[in-house]
């Protein structure tokens, strides 16, 4: 017992010889909170630390860090989640709607044959639209972090975010006290929060909580993850193995390869329960630690576009019937059937057309189609269309509609009787 006591005190002594020895940076050691400054030390979360060395983050995303979960719901397919009084929390950070929760419930007890409802959903024409609370006024710190946050969705995806007017569905940026983050999984309606806490300000955790929020889940948790890592189950602090479980036939899917790189996987040390000599709670198979992205890698980008289709869209006409046509030295007339295809682009000069290749999982566009209508006398009028388009395998284009054009031209002088002409809507165009 003496010798056992002996070594705590001496771990003990070298973690506050390291602690005061790293005291001359002054950026590990405190962080700025409007005008004032806050102590790590002050920090109350027990997974917000540092390991004595200095180079392992412990920090998790959690929506309750300091509050014990009222129960851990197992479903039948194996998909876990903590119920905190009436709130329902997925991956510690995630917040489910109730809705959600029965969804998931649903596909559980589902007989084998039966569909899956989704529990996301996503939106519309990849328009996110979003406001501050009053507790991240102008000027506040957390303000820059998230417009770094959006940027990053902004100049690597086809997503557009946009400061709420009066959009009935919108994110809301609000801060609270302590080591909170947390989010809402896809667009629920209405206004849902993203909830940052004062203690620990990262751009990577907007990202991170933003990427839920247009319906990114956690990379660890996808269903074929026992591939690439191993969940260290006996180095768990005691309740939060939940935060480990793989989706089951729930919702979750697999896009591309597994993805170290990705911001919305948790890090090798997230969890763990011994806070003097840490060992981590996952890592890769050779052993590799785990450590969560700064921002959105190549894969988390491939899944985005996966979600919200291609980035780049044209319409490409075709001559696909003549009703009437005639020509003479002075005048002409036709009458033309055209057919109308979506052609679809990974680049925005569209030069790199896309074949998409998986047939088990077609991709969905989201997007608007608009035919301004001009009658020979009459004003033009417009005719929008919302339409989800399933982009099928070994294919660049997509038959939207016919449309027509009958025209007279006397002299060089052009006169359209009747023309119609189709203009697309998607999230950059």
């Amino acid at each position: 017992m003496k010798a056992k006591s002996f070594l705590n005190m001496a771990a003990h002594a070298l973690l506050i010889i390291l602690m005061f020895t790293s005291c001359n940076d002054k950026s590990f050691l405190i962080e700025e909170v409007n005008d004032d400054y806050i102590p790590i030390t002050t920090r109350t979360s027990s997974y917000d630390r540092l390991a004595p060395d200095s180079t392992i983050n412990f920090h998790v995303l959690l929506a309750f860090p300091d509050k014990k979960p009222s129960e851990i719901i197992t479903l039948k397919d194996g998909t876990a989640f903590a119920r905190y009084d009436s709130t329902y929390v997925i991956g510690g950070d995630v917040i489910l709607t109730q809705e959600q929760v029965d969804i998931l419930t649903k596909n559980a007890n589902r007989e084998r044959s039966a569909p899956m409802e989704s529990t996301t959903n996503y939106w519309p024409l990849g328009k996110v639209y979003y406001t501050f609370d009053a507790s991240i006024p102008i000027g506040h710190a957390w303000r820059a972090l998230i417009q770094t946050a959006i940027a990053d969705y902004t100049t690597k995806t086809s997503l557009i975010f946009q400061q709420r007017t009066n959009e009935p569905n919108y994110i809301v940026f609000k801060e609270v006290n302590g080591n909170v983050s947390s989010s809402q999984r896809g667009m629920i309606g209405g206004a849902q929060d993203i909830t940052l806490g004062n203690l620990y300000r990262e751009a990577s955790t907007a990202i991170h909580e933003i990427g839920h929020a247009i319906g990114l889940g956690h990379e660890h948790v996808r269903p074929d993850r026992d591939t690439y890592v191993n969940i260290h189950l006996n180095m768990i602090l005691s309740g939060k193995e939940h935060n480990f479980t793989k989706w089951g036939s729930n919702d979750g899917y697999n896009h591309g390869a597994f993805d170290f790189n990705s911001v919305m996987i948790y890090n090798s040390y997230a969890f763990t329960k011994d806070e003097i000599t840490p060992s981590p709670t996952m890592t890769r198979k050779n052993g590799d630690l785990i450590f969560m992205g700064s921002a959105l890698s190549s894969g988390d980008v491939e899944g985005i576009k996966f979600i919200y289709g291609p980035p780049y869209l044209k319409v490409h006409t075709v001559l696909s019937q003549v009703i009437n046509e005639y020509f003479s030295y002075t005048h002409e007339s036709a009458d033309y059937i055209y057919s109308n295809y979506l052609r679809f682009y990974n680049d925005r000069a569209m030069t790199q057309e896309i074949f998409y290749i998986n047939p088990a999982t077609p991709r969905l566009i989201h997007l608007e189609t608009t035919v301004q209508i001009l009658d020979y006398g009459n004003p033009p009028y417009y005719s929008t269309l919302g339409k989800s388009v399933l982009q099928v395998s070994g294919n660049s284009l997509y038959y939207l509609f016919d449309t027509r054009l009958y025209y007279y031209m006397a002299y060089g002088n052009y006169m359209p009787f009747y023309k119609e002409d189709v203009v697309i809507t998607t999230p950059n165009q």
